[in-house]
């Protein structure tokens, strides 16, 4: 996964037209110390832990609105140089049902460019993961089962930014637009969970987080959260095989993810099962 997370890193600085010279390359790096893996966190309406954050997104009929979905970290240790991330969310429909055309986010589906990624987390700058624009890549597939959603992003080496331990950053808002309310599955409960992360803490350094602590998961029209009971042990990310994890059948080790709806292989999704 690093090896992904570099190529884009090189990518971003071509794009931006920053030329990284031999003696920074050969500078040694910044290694973050310690072993803990980061928390995640997902949250409705504002960066977990800020006013107007919550975990349940109520859902009508109204077809005017977007709903925004806000991802933050907290790296745990110390961050040398924070340079990019990938993060996979899965779209899982309560036990018993399946994946709605509401959720067929792909170019050639039911419901086309209605959720899409920004790294731009304005208004909370100020808690921002990122000192600079990067580039990224991110794309979505589903099956009967459930979807998902996954996004490699990164920042030139030069742009690299330090992150305190214990303080909660935020990374990306996910839009989820409602213009195509009618399509069915739009009301219908759904459990949304952040089953897979990888962090590049420093240029050289990464570090894995799977079924991680926090608060991975938030949920579509279900009060209290019960459609996500039981995620994490037996259900959800943590019920599936290692080969349809992250990135893994996805894209090529080594290779940079292909753009959104792009076709692609994607390993079978298998039911979240009961609790």
């Amino acid at each position: 996964m690093l090896r992904s997370l570099r190529s884009l890193v090189v990518l971003s600085v071509l794009v931006v037209l920053v030329i990284v010279g031999a003696g920074s390359a050969a500078a040694a790096p910044i290694r973050v110390e310690g072993s803990a893996s980061p928390l995640i966190y997902l949250s409705w309406g504002a960066p977990y832990g800020r006013p107007g954050a919550h975990g349940n997104q109520r859902v009508g009929r109204d077809s005017t609105r977007t709903d925004t979905l806000y991802m933050s970290f907290d790296p745990v240790d110390d961050a040398g140089g924070f340079v990019g991330l990938t993060a996979v969310l899965y779209l899982w429909p309560q036990v018993g049902d399946s994946l709605g055309a509401f959720w067929h986010f792909e170019r050639d589906q039911e419901n086309p460019l209605s959720c899409r990624f920004d790294f731009d987390v304005a208004p909370y700058e100020a808690i921002s993961a990122w000192k600079a624009s990067g580039v990224g890549f991110p794309k979505y597939e589903h099956t009967t089962n459930g979807g998902r959603l996954s996004v490699i992003y990164a920042v030139p080496s030069t742009e690299q930014k330090k992150l305190k331990g214990g303080s909660i950053y935020c990374l990306a808002r996910v839009f989820i637009s409602h213009r195509r309310a009618r399509l069915g599955g739009h009301t219908r409960p759904m459990c949304i969970e952040w089953g897979d992360a990888n962090f590049a803490v420093t240029p050289m350094n990464d570090v894995n987080v799977r079924d991680g602590a926090g608060n991975p998961r938030v949920s579509w029209n279900s009060p209290g959260g019960q459609v996500c009971e039981g995620f994490g042990k037996s259900r959800g990310a943590a019920a599936l095989p290692d080969t349809s994890r992250g990135w893994k059948g996805v894209v090529p080790p080594g290779s940079v993810p292909p753009a959104i709806g792009t076709p692609g292989a994607l390993p079978p999704l298998k039911p979240p099962g009961k609790p």
